[in-house]
């Protein structure tokens, strides 16, 4: 149910989903496409996403733009960890649902403003 919530608010920012099934599918998906946003929700258990937002912010990727996390409220220490990893921004899924579109439109906005990587 939440997918479909964060696919139309990809969608009210003329963006598509690509839902990686295993973290190598997510390094290679990012690898080759190049997305300008990665949203990345942080109790999904198939993908590590912490493993995956360090390999992100590692020398390997040039240039991985915004990087959007969110997860349930009281997964306090898990946010802070992706915080503190270089996730651009971590929400809860309330205010992702509230507000997620907005959250991505800043997100983009601000890595457009940002200089070069």
């Amino acid at each position: 149910m939440f997918q479909s919530k964060v696919d139309a608010m990809l969608s009210a920012n003329n963006l598509v989903s690509n839902r990686a099934r295993t973290i190598e599918d997510a390094k290679t998906f990012v690898k080759n496409s190049n997305p300008r946003i990665v949203i990345l929700d942080l109790c999904q258990s198939k993908v590590d996403p912490l493993a995956f937002i360090e390999h992100l912010r590692s020398n390997e990727i040039s240039d991985p733009g915004p990087i959007l996390c969110y997860s349930s409220h009281i997964e306090t220490e898990l946010m802070e960890k992706a915080r503190s990893l270089g996730a651009t921004r971590v929400a809860a899924n309330s205010l992702m649902s509230s507000r997620g579109a907005e959250l991505i439109s800043e997100c983009l906005r601000a890595a457009s403003n940002e200089p070069s990587r």
